[in-house]
């Protein structure tokens, strides 16, 4: 499964996640909110492969401060 991240680093702020199953669909993700970014070095946008929601939050905590998060 992969998944595209949004993340504010000054506030430690999650933006948004979203699950794709395709990782062409996965990529068109990445470079649309990469457009829509551009020049804010504030927010980080990673792709990210996992097994599972449990995975990713596992191996890159930081990305997540509400364990409730819901991944679309």
């Amino acid at each position: 499964m992969e998944f595209v991240v949004r993340y504010r680093r000054s506030g430690q702020e999650l933006l948004g996640i979203e699950s794709f199953s395709s990782r062409a669909t996965a990529l068109e993700a990445l470079h649309r909110y990469e457009r829509e970014f551009r020049g804010n070095d504030d927010v980080e946008i990673v792709l990210l492969r996992a097994a599972s929601k449990e995975d990713l939050m596992r191996t890159h905590g930081r990305f997540f401060t509400d364990p409730n998060l819901a991944i679309a």
